[in-house]
């Protein structure tokens, strides 16, 4: 400052803010001004980390409209860098401190502007990306770090072996459901061959044989337990059990 006010230096960039106040004794000087800058678009495209800044007329001092007109400059973005060895979990509360410190914005930056991913030159850590784009996660909110950061890694961990596991919990239902009819069906092959066997029978003795087997039979399936949306069909199975047994009762009376 004091070598551009003393003629000793035609130039001079600063890389500051606008609340410094020796940036504001700047613009008031008469004897220096703030150069508008016509190449600042080109410098962003350039320069990723650069944003081009218009400052606009009165922003400095409003009452005595300084600068007098718009002042088009460029800008570096400050970045949050941490070594590789650091911990994941504390870069997530890091972004929200910043979240928090430049939640209002400032003169030239607008409510919520910073911090972004964007304009960035280190790399861009995974934790970072994942809270740029979802937001705190449900357990950084309400559990202590330690135990926020393992429930974040297990949920990470979860997501894909639950996609492995989703066709077969699909396909559980089906094997469920087929073990069950399983109990009430396997009971009708049984009966099946009872009754090819009561229709070819006449001898009382084979009957007879034949009455036992269905009485066993007819025990088992009263033992048989189901769950209660399968229950028709552990009824069907006594009903038609039982009408074997009647057919054989009225063979034998007729005989």
């Amino acid at each position: 400052m004091e070598a551009l006010r003393a003629g000793e230096a035609d130039f001079a960039a600063f890389v500051t803010s606008l609340e410094v106040p020796w940036v504001r004794a700047i613009f008031e000087d008469p004897r220096l001004r703030v150069e508008d800058l016509e190449l600042a678009e080109a410098f962003t495209r350039r320069y990723r980390y650069l944003r081009r800044i218009v400052i606009p007329a009165g922003l400095i001092y409003l009452r005595d409209e300084i600068p007098p007109e718009d002042v088009e400059v460029i800008a570096t973005t400050a970045s949050l860098v941490v070594r590789p060895q650091t911990h994941h979990g504390l870069i997530p509360l890091l972004i929200e401190s910043c979240q928090q410190e430049f939640y209002q914005g400032s003169l030239l930056a607008a409510p919520e502007e910073f911090p972004s991913p964007h304009g960035v030159e280190a790399p861009l850590a995974t934790e970072a990306r994942h809270f740029f784009e979802r937001g705190p996660t449900f357990f950084y909110r309400w559990l202590p770090f330690h135990y926020a950061f393992a429930a974040t890694r297990l949920m990470i961990l979860l997501i894909p072996l639950l996609t492995l596991l989703y066709p077969l919990l699909r396909s559980a239902s089906p094997t469920y459901r087929w073990v069950i009819q399983r109990r009430v069906y396997r009971w009708y092959r049984v009966l099946r061959r009872l009754e090819v066997a009561m229709d070819a029978t006449t001898d009382p003795a084979g009957r007879e044989r034949i009455g036992k087997e269905l009485e066993r039979v007819g025990e088992e399936i009263r033992a048989t337990r189901v769950p209660a949306r399968y229950g028709a069909n552990l009824f069907a199975l006594r009903a038609h059990h039982l009408q074997l047994v009647d057919r054989l009762r009225k063979g034998a009376a007729e005989r």
